[in-house]
C-alpha cells in the first residue's frame, strides 16, 4: 500500500512529510473508494518465444494495473502458485517456470487516477473558501488555484474512465503466428 500512497501523492503534489496536506489514513480512505477486488481473475499469458519457436508462458498480465502487494495466484486447479516477481503498477507477474495452464489472481487493485481526482477536488473545496483581493497595488487570484485543481481533476477522471488495459498478450497477439 505504501507504493500506491507514493504515486497518489506524486499525481496530487503533496508529497509525505512535514508539510504534508492529507495524512496516509485520509488518502487511504480515497483510495478504499476506487478499490476493486479480483476473486480468482484469469490472468493472461504473455508469451516468450525461445530458438525454435518453442512458447513458454512465464509472465502474466492483468487487465488493469495499479495492484496491492497482498495478491495471491492459483492454477486452474486452485492449487497456490508463488511469483518470482511482481510489476504491481503493470499488472504483471512472472514465474520460475512455465504455467501451462491458466493463473487465477486473487487481491486488490485501485483507480489511482479516480482517486487523484476525488484528493484534487477535496483541496479545490478548501480553496473555494479563500478569495481574490487587492492589496498595495497588487492582486491576488486565489479563485485561480480553484480552477487549476478542477481542471487537473477533470483531466484524471478522464484517465481515470478508461481503467484497464485493452490487452492482446498471450498466445495468437503477433501479426505472424509462430507454429512448432
Amino acid at each position: 500500500m505504501a507504493a500506491l500512497l507514493t504515486r497518489l501523492r506524486l499525481l496530487v503534489n503533496d508529497p509525505a512529510g512535514a508539510s504534508q496536506t492529507f495524512s496516509d489514513d485520509d488518502l487511504q480512505r480515497v483510495l478504499d473508494g476506487q478499490r476493486s477486488d479480483a476473486r480468482y481473475s484469469p490472468l493472461a499469458p504473455i508469451d516468450t518465444i525461445a530458438a525454435g519457436g518453442v512458447i513458454t508462458w512465464l509472465s502474466w498480465e492483468a487487465d488493469r494495473g495499479d495492484w496491492e502487494d497482498s495478491a495471491t495466484f492459483a492454477d486452474g486447479s486452485y492449487n497456490v502458485l508463488t511469483v518470482s516477481t511482481s510489476d504491481l503498477i503493470r499488472g504483471i507477474w512472472t514465474f520460475a517456470a512455465h504455467q501451462a495452464n491458466s493463473v487465477l489472481l486473487s487481491g486488490a487493485a485501485y483507480n489511482l487516477y479516480a482517486a487523484a481526482a476525488e484528493v484534487l477536488e477535496i483541496l479545490a473545496s478548501r480553496k473555494a473558501m479563500e478569495f481574490d483581493f487587492t492589496a498595495d497595488g497588487a492582486s491576488f487570484s486565489r479563485s485561480q488555484a480553484v480552477k487549476q485543481l478542477r481542471d487537473q481533476a477533470a483531466a484524471y477522471r478522464d484517465r481515470a474512465g478508461a481503467w484497464g488495459k485493452d490487452s492482446t498478450a498471450g498466445a495468437g497477439a503477433y501479426a505472424v503466428e509462430v507454429y512448432v
